[in-house]
């Protein structure tokens, strides 16, 4: 049985990967990136927010790690994240972001509705919890479905049961996600309704 929803979805805030981000060009390596738009979008590819990024990677390494900064800039938000790049075991970096609150190197960065910062998803405590935690196993299934289609076509991944390679991805992953598809298409039921959004004056609707 799926749980009674008392905490805030994560889903509702917006969400930093810096990963994403450092394969997007938005962020990069041993440069310094001028300030470039960002938006996040919601499911219908709607703009829910928009920043724009900035970053400085070119500092000298330092017992195997570099540092870095990572600005986010608007008219609702100035936060500077710290960035770290550690060495590979094989070479290369794998860049994180220092969470402000705790301290703890992340991939992801998290801010909730009304707020006007980004940090780490455990510095956020109980008072949120993903949206996945109160499904049914049908629901679920549904959830990660259409999780897994976003990855791969993003806001016109509605378009398809299961959506083609795009030109960039490789057909290794690809055969990977859409197997994994399948078999959450063959469990997934109906989606419970989330009629919340994200606002950046603090309150939830």
């Amino acid at each position: 049985m799926p749980r009674h929803m008392q905490r805030m979805p994560l889903e509702l805030g917006l969400q930093l990967n810096i990963n994403r981000l450092i394969s997007d060009g938005l962020v990069q390596p041993e440069k310094v990136t001028k300030p470039s738009d960002f938006s996040w979008l919601n499911d219908e590819g709607d703009v829910r927010a928009t920043a724009q990024i900035s970053a400085d990677l070119t500092s000298t390494q330092v017992d195997n790690v570099r540092n870095g900064t990572m600005r986010i800039h608007a008219s609702w938000i100035d936060q500077t994240i710290r960035l770290i790049g550690c060495t590979r075991h094989f070479g290369g970096l794998q860049w994180y972001a220092v969470c402000p609150v705790q301290h703890r190197c992340v991939s992801v960065l998290w801010s909730l509705p009304g707020r006007r910062f980004f940090a780490g998803r455990k510095s956020l405590g109980k008072q949120v919890a993903y949206v996945s935690q109160y499904h049914s196993p049908a629901a679920r299934a549904q959830y990660m479905k259409d999780k897994l289609c976003d990855r791969i076509a993003g806001p016109e991944a509605d378009e398809w049961d299961v959506p083609p390679k795009p030109k960039w991805m490789r057909w290794r992953t690809y055969e990977r996600l859409s197997n994994r598809i399948e078999i959450h298409r063959s469990e997934a039921g109906p989606l419970p309704l989330l009629p919340r959004r994200f606002l950046l004056d603090g309150d939830v609707v």
